[in-house]
């Protein structure tokens, strides 16, 4: 009877095992068609890695004959009192299965998320791809699960078989964060693509993980990806409020300064990510993005005050630390006039852009605070040249050594 039992056992891994490689084979089909259109660009990509690993169909005969295989040994250990651990070698033959298939995705999300320069594009982050396909995974695997093991708690099993990917899946997200946070401002933007991810799929992981161990850890991701998020608004004004200290050479003609024109387009991008900005700003609390601020706010969401409100406060926040930090830099000039042609030809610049982006935010009497700044420095220039003119009027002129006036 051991004997026949040691062969059913033998005989259910060899069928899982085959299954299981068929569909990596597939996986590798997929991936190599994808790899050939990956030039076309980031959403290429991305459908790439969202399929890679993503062949779950297992012929039903098969399910059927290893849920066949599964009820022998099941009635087998219940009568003979004898362990076969056929559940431990479905587990241990799946988790190993999806680990393998989903370790080129995990590393490609790894490097895809690490790279260095660009402008990054929303949804274009590996990791987008990476858990899209992590849930089709779950999806399938705890059906393929319900199938095969018909006489057992699935729960423990489900959890040992998708507790190394996911465990994978947690790793590349945090290292992608950790590496993000060496360079927040420039990462900020894919930071708020993944943790907009990670919280729409929240709803979905709950379903895919009921009964095991792994929900605590998306939500600690999750957690975590939220925080790094929060400390980029104090980080980002207290950067723009320290460029004005900072030594910085300045145009000879007082063009728009590059460090304007960055910031802006910075504040531009986040409308992109509007709804969450307005989410991690009043989680943050009124003011709390502004280290130099007396007064601070708690959580906003706790008091009932709208987001747009917080966004919009935030918004007005970093102009006016913008503003402040080109009146420091506009003194490197020595000469009020090249001051002011400078300031006039910045205000201008943020002026039009308040006007053009912000103004459903902001308001209409921001938009007007920030024209009459163009105004004051148009007339600091106009009046610089009072002196010029003077002497063009002047009409006194010398004949034969006398001093006369031409009327």
């Amino acid at each position: 009877m051991k004997a026949s039992l040691h062969h059913l056992k033998d005989l259910f891994r060899k069928r899982l095992q085959s299954c299981s490689h068929a569909s990596a084979h597939a996986d590798g089909r997929r991936r190599g068609g994808r790899r050939r259109r990956r030039r076309r660009g980031d959403d290429d990509e991305r459908a790439r890695l969202t399929h890679i690993a993503g062949d779950y169909s297992v012929p039903a005969s098969v399910l059927d004959s290893l849920a066949s295989l599964g009820t022998y040994m099941s009635s087998a250990e219940t009568e003979f009192q004898y362990q076969t651990d056929y559940t431990k070698i479905y587990s241990e033959v799946r988790s190993a299965y999806l680990k393998k298939a989903y370790t080129m995705l995990a590393q490609s999300a790894g490097m895809g998320d690490g790279k260095v320069g660009g402008v990054y594009q929303k949804g274009s982050s590996p990791f987008i791809g990476f858990t899209e396909g992590l849930i089709r995974m779950l999806k399938a695997e705890r059906k393929i699960l319900a199938r095969v093991i018909l006489h057992a708690d699935l729960d423990p099993i489900l959890d040992d078989t998708i507790g190394p990917v996911t465990d994978m899946y947690v790793a590349t997200g945090d290292t992608i964060i950790r590496n993000a946070q060496r360079s927040l401002h420039h990462n900020v933007f894919m930071l708020f693509d993944i943790l907009d991810t990670l919280e729409s799929s929240s709803a979905a992981f709950e379903k895919c993980f009921k009964g095991t161990s792994k929900q605590g850890k998306v939500a600690e991701l999750q957690k975590t990806a939220r925080a790094s998020v929060i400390t980029f608004f104090p980080e980002f004004l207290e950067g723009i409020r320290a460029a004005g200290n900072r030594p910085t050479p300045l145009a000879d003609d007082g063009t728009v300064h590059e460090f304007t024109t960055e910031t802006l387009n910075s504040l531009k991008r986040l409308l992109e990510f509007g709804d969450r900005v307005e989410q991690m700003l009043t989680t943050l609390g009124s003011g709390n993005w502004n280290l130099q601020t007396k007064t601070h706010t708690k959580n906003m969401a706790n008091v009932g005050i709208v987001g747009s409100y917080v966004h919009a406060r935030c918004l007005v926040d970093i102009i006016d630390t913008l503003v402040a930090s080109l009146e420091q830099l506009a003194r490197t000039y020595g000469k009020r006039t090249l001051s002011a042609i400078f300031l006039m030809n910045n205000y201008q610049y943020i002026y039009k852009m308040v006007e053009a982006s912000f103004q459903d935010w902001m308001g209409p009497s921001e938009v007007q605070k920030y024209e009459q700044l163009v105004k004051q420095q148009r007339e600091v220039y106009q009046a610089s040249w009072k002196p010029v003119i003077g002497i063009l009027m002047d009409v006194t002129y010398i004949k034969g050594g006398e001093v006369k006036r031409s009327l």
